[in-house]
């Protein structure tokens, strides 16, 4: 059974793994580990400013680039693999934690996991320190059990791994620390005897366990120096001048707890009420394993909070705790199938009742968390894979690409672009830090290209669109956050647009945004022609149907609008501003009980998305909306 799980969780792993594009991070993960790199120039990536980096993933991700290529697949094999072996790894610290239909629950939970899965398919981090953690988990726990010393050295090396996968994994140690100690006190009745001997600590579990954290901590060494360099300097995670505090609130753990899970809403409330459900069955008979759950769950949290770190923060930094949690959630699973089978025995149901309860139950948490596969697959984080697609197939000889600084600080984004080799076109590719610098490059280049991305400092981002309002430029959005502008020796915007006509494009937000740009030169028909093109290009998006809705919208062609935005809804019908725009054009076409029950879907939508964010200015606005439709009617 649990070889048919692995099976299943493994081909959710590797399935089109180099289909979607590879993202900043990812791109840094590729230069570091880069085939063309030597071991040396490997370590020397890993421990340049402004943060010394823990070098077994880039090591690791080198040996595999070396033997199959400079390719996607190969640089996010490291987190496949690690991601696939830790079904089994969970499979085995459940049975070990309580018994085996725990330990095969666990691991179809993790089999299906949107978060994990997600962390399996990219190039960083976080698949590997789970794996490691498990391992640490699953070793430690053996040792203390038996005090056999293959536990402890196998407690030792994926420890040692574990520390040179993420620096973060230090917080799981300290955790480990704490457990080790809680759980001495309690075995040796410290409250009561008061009295603790030399022998008593030799003699225990505590003993081994500081040797190994010794060993770990001299295997540490060649990472000291560039810690202390990056500490004694005053250097923060992120660029200078841009600081994020942690920010650990109430919604924070919603955060973290709706990512271990299946996203918010109902798959929150299913997830976390088992948990809690497992924790209570839990206390009386797997109280030495639970308090590892509850110290584990806590510490890190509160020691990072209290730290209070120059660096945001996401769920992703504690992702140990995740397995843990699963295998919490597994039990109670179990558990509440044990109280069915009790009534079942009452009413003298008999046959194979369980298995069957098990698979009903089970099966509600492994549909919940398919439902967010698409994301977990094929996410949008940046756009650096696209930018470099459209302008390598638009840029022209002579042409100049001009980047920003980024927040990150890794590096300049001239080598983000590098990584994926140079133009075919002779094009000069500059990082600029000032207006001056960019209007000299606009004046002495006929065309420009300004990428100006979702890492670009804040108040430099805000000042690039300020700059470029004020020149004859085109921007061409790949999302929200993430543009390229186009402009250089141009006399208007519709010589720009001109020559927009000449690109190759891919990408349907491009289109939106030249079909803005023709709306804002009153060229309607060819605006037109811009949205229904994004639709052409990926029909199976509502956004695309929204954007062309709000242009006809705005020309007043109401009826039109009403039909593209039904259509949007119809393909993705939990997009709570489509909700919002229907309700408005029902509200101005006099049909206020329609008017009311859409904007009561985008209300009811956007608290299930947004859980705790109640002064956002579009639910404002709709709360307001909604209450004038209800008095007036």
């Amino acid at each position: 059974m649990v070889f048919l799980i692995f099976i299943f969780g493994t081909f959710f792993r590797f399935y089109q793994l180099s289909a979607h594009p590879l993202w900043i991070d990812e791109i840094y993960t590729g230069i570091f580990a880069h085939s063309d790199n030597t071991i040396r120039e490997v370590l020397e990536w890993s421990f340049a400013p402004p943060l010394p980096r823990p070098p077994f993933i880039f090591l690791a991700s080198h040996s595999l680039l070396s033997l199959f290529g400079q390719n996607t697949f190969a640089l996010r094999l490291l987190g496949a693999v690690t991601g696939s072996l830790s079904i089994l790894a969970i499979y085995q610290l459940g049975r070990l934690f309580f018994y085996r239909n725990v330990g095969l629950i666990s691991a179809v939970l993790v089999a299906v996991s949107p978060l994990h899965i997600y962390h399996s398919r990219e190039a960083r981090y976080y698949s590997p320190v789970i794996l490691f953690s498990l391992l640490s988990f699953i070793f430690l726990y053996q040792a203390i059990q038996s005090s056999q010393r293959r536990f402890w050295f196998g407690f030792t090396l994926s420890t040692i791994l574990l520390i040179y996968t993420h620096l973060l994994a230090s917080l799981f140690i300290v955790a480990q620390i704490a457990y080790i100690l809680i759980l001495f006190l309690i075995d040796h009745d410290v409250v009561r005897v008061r009295k603790i001997s030399y022998a008593d600590i030799r003699s225990s579990y505590v003993f081994p366990f500081v040797i190994s954290l010794i060993i770990s901590g001299v295997a540490l060494l060649p990472m000291i120096p560039p810690i202390l360099e990056w500490a004694l300097n005053g250097t923060t995670f992120s660029s200078e001048n841009t600081l994020y505090g942690i920010g650990i609130t109430p919604g924070f753990f919603l955060d973290m707890y709706a990512n271990f899970g299946a996203g918010r809403g109902i798959p929150l409330s299913l997830y976390a009420s088992v948990f809690l459900f497992g924790i209570l069955a839990s206390w009386q008979n797997y109280s030495r394993q639970l308090v590892l759950l509850l110290i584990c769950n806590s510490l890190p949290v509160f020691i990072v909070y209290f730290l209070q770190p120059q660096h945001w923060f996401s769920p992703k930094y504690v992702i140990f705790i995740l397995p843990l949690y699963l295998i919490w959630v597994a039990f109670g699973i179990e558990y509440l199938v044990s109280l069915i089978m009790d009534i079942s025995k009452r009413w003298k149901l008999t046959g194979r009742v369980k298995p069957v309860w098990t698979a009903v139950i089970l099966g509600v948490f492994i549909f919940a968390a398919l439902a967010k596969l698409e994301e977990a697959h094929f996410p949008n984080i940046d756009n650096w894979q696209a930018y470099r697609e459209f302008l390598e197939a638009n840029v022209k000889q002579g042409d100049t690409i001009v980047v920003f600084p980024n927040t990150i600080g890794t590096m300049e984004n001239d080598r983000v672009l590098d990584y994926f080799g140079p133009f075919s076109n002779d094009v000069d590719v500059q990082v600029v830090a000032d207006f001056s610098q960019l209007s000299e490059i606009t004046r002495n280049s006929s065309r420009v290209w300004a990428i100006a991305d979702s890492f670009t400092h804040l108040e430099l981002a805000e000042s690039i669109a300020v700059w470029m309002a004020g020149q004859i430029s085109l921007p061409l959005n790949f999302d929200e956050n993430d543009s390229i502008y186009f402009l250089g020796d141009f006399s208007s915007i519709s010589e720009i647009l001109s020559e927009s006509e000449q690109f190759e494009i891919e990408f349907p937000a491009i289109y939106t945004s030249i079909g803005d740009a023709y709306i804002s030169q009153n060229e309607i028909e060819k605006g037109e022609l811009a949205y229904q093109s994004a639709i052409t290009l990926d029909p199976s998006q509502g956004l695309w149907r929204f954007r062309l809705g709000e242009f006809y919208f705005r020309s007043g062609d109401l009826i039109s609008a009403e039909r593209e935005i039904k259509e949007a809804i119809r393909l993705d019908p939990q997009i709570p501003g489509f909700h919002a725009a229907l309700g408005e054009i029902y509200a101005r076409t006099g049909r206020t009980e329609l008017a009311i029950t859409e904007y009561q879907q985008a209300i009811q939508f956007w608290r299930q998305l947004y859980i705790g964010q109640t002064e956002s200015d579009f639910l404002l606005g709709w709360q307001a909306a909604l209450e004038q439709l209800q008095s007036s009617n």
